[in-house]
């Protein structure tokens, strides 16, 4: 079997209806801008796995009950600097930025997340598609989705896959955005910022926030041990003096969050609350120094 790369959204969508066909498809990511339909665009982004073997997942109303815990520590007097990132297609980011509006809470608010924007290149036999370290993530060729992560039961889109390079020198190319069009919306009246950030590169002058959330991206079995340590001690940089920091991931089965909140103080971070089991590092989390 092959993936095959759809060029027309209407066909997409009633392709992803279809018990067979839908397996097989693949809409063509430059197409996004023009999605409208939440699902079909959800349908669209999740088919995307990153270099890190990481799937991108999109869900709304995933994190209702981490939003409503947040605001039981945030006053309305106050103008809070918040940041949430690693934020997929932005959908709970906008959930979260209407809930605490609504709540009259003044604030400025930023997300972010590296695997935002990718880039097309285009190549005689179609093209690839890069993300933002020019690593290949999938191939047009002649039509055909060429995927050297694809299971084995796509044979020809896989051994495609294996004849493309694994990375190229990322200088230019059309940009792709895969956040919601809400959001986008959003950015464009200035209510939201995107901002250029990665966890795992330290800032030597890094951003100061009050609320800073990481949800579903510093989890063990992902990145190495380093790497974590690396990741969690930059946000904590990033925090202001008695900011919030929310670590956790969501259970896929269940689809339960855990979650710990973090305030920090002076150069150390200090659980103030769990939900459900809490972040499956938080002990660890409070041993760092972040100076």
């Amino acid at each position: 079997m092959i993936k095959i790369i759809v060029r027309n959204i209407d066909r997409f969508a009633l392709c992803v209806r279809m018990p067979v066909v839908r397996f097989i498809v693949f809409l063509d990511l430059r197409l996004l801008e023009g999605v409208t339909n939440a699902k079909i665009f959800a349908k669209a982004i999740t088919q995307i796995k990153l270099a890190n073997g990481i799937y991108k997942t999109t869900k709304p109303g995933r994190f209702h009950d981490v939003d409503d815990l947040l605001i039981q520590h945030l006053s309305e007097e106050k103008c809070y600097k918040v940041h949430d990132t690693a934020v997929s297609d932005g959908i709970t980011s906008l959930e979260l930025f209407k809930k605490l509006t609504s709540r009259n809470i003044e604030l400025d608010y930023f997300i972010s997340d590296k695997f935002a924007k990718f880039y097309f290149h285009n190549r005689w036999y179609g093209g690839l598609l890069c993300d933002a370290d020019g690593h290949v993530i999938y191939g047009h060729v002649m039509g055909v989705q060429a995927f050297r992560g694809t299971s084995w039961l796509y044979t020809v889109s896989k051994l495609l896959g294996y004849m493309l390079p694994r990375q190229i020198t990322n200088n230019g190319g059309e940009e792709i955005i895969t956040l919601d069009n809400q959001v986008t919306a959003l950015i464009k009246t200035k209510e939201l910022d995107f901002v250029e950030f990665d966890v795992f590169e330290n800032s030597s002058q890094p951003a100061k926030y009050d609320v800073v959330r990481c949800m579903n991206l510093l989890n063990p079995g992902v990145f190495s041990e380093e790497m974590l340590l690396s990741g969690i001690k930059n946000l904590g940089r990033n925090l202001s003096e008695d900011g919030l920091l929310l670590l956790g991931h969501t259970h896929i089965k269940s689809a339960r969050n855990h979650v710990s909140f973090f305030r920090r103080r002076n150069s150390q971070l200090i659980k103030i609350h769990d939900l459900n089991d809490g972040y499956l590092l938080k002990e660890i989390v409070e041993s760092i120094a972040l100076q």
